[in-house]
């Protein structure tokens, strides 16, 4: 019995030692991992959010960071790079994005050179713009001008129609100039008969009035 003690104890020395070095390995091989997301994996938004941020569990590293936002399978943005500030990570997102569903793929590496990738999604749900003042009475209706706009069938007959023509004076006065040269003539006449019958009176024979 005394013989075996000694082994009984290597064994339970060593499994003691692996278990030491299972300890402290496992934190050594963990990689950084996403802590959270802003907008959140699932979340539905009433506005549009400035930018996609993400926040690791330790710095990543700049080279070889990428974040595509898609909508659609369409890419969504100008295509800026992503801004690496230690154990954060950001894009911006369009001011003017349409409302509907998005997409988020990312890839960074972390301190200890390994990739990590992953993916999430949001939703934007707000309102279409409302139309500006401006342009609700900018331009008036086509059917308002054509009512607006002159008849052709009038400018047609004002066009048609001749106008008088202006009366020349002489025309003008010649009735007038006529009755006056009547009564003159009649007036002329008046007096001689008149003068011939005081003649005859006065050379007439004596006796008679």
């Amino acid at each position: 019995m005394t013989r075996h003690r000694p082994l009984g104890r290597s064994v339970v020395a060593l499994a003691a030692a692996g278990f030491a070095m299972l300890a402290f390995a496992a934190p050594a091989s963990a990689h950084d991992h996403l802590l959270s997301s802003d907008p959140a994996d699932g979340a539905t938004l009433t506005q549009r959010p400035a930018a996609i941020t993400l926040e690791f569990s330790a710095e990543v590293l700049d080279t070889g960071t990428e974040v595509v936002v898609t909508t659609g399978g369409a890419p969504v943005g100008d295509g800026a790079a992503p801004t690496v500030d230690g154990a954060t990570v950001s894009v911006p997102f369009p001011a003017d994005a349409a409302a509907g569903g998005y997409d988020v793929a990312w890839r960074v590496v972390s301190a200890d050179g390994h990739p990590i990738e992953g993916t999430f999604a949001f939703t934007v749900d707000v309102p279409a713009p409302a139309p500006s003042p401006a342009a609700e009475g900018a331009a008036p209706d086509d059917a308002a001008l054509a009512d607006t706009s002159p008849d052709d069938t009038s400018l047609d007959d004002a066009a048609a129609s001749p106008s008088p023509a202006p009366q020349d004076g002489a025309a003008g006065r010649s009735p007038l100039i006529t009755v006056i040269a009547g009564v003159a003539v009649v007036g002329t006449g008046v007096a001689v008969a008149l003068r011939r019958r005081n003649g005859a009176r006065s050379f007439g024979p004596p006796g008679q009035d």
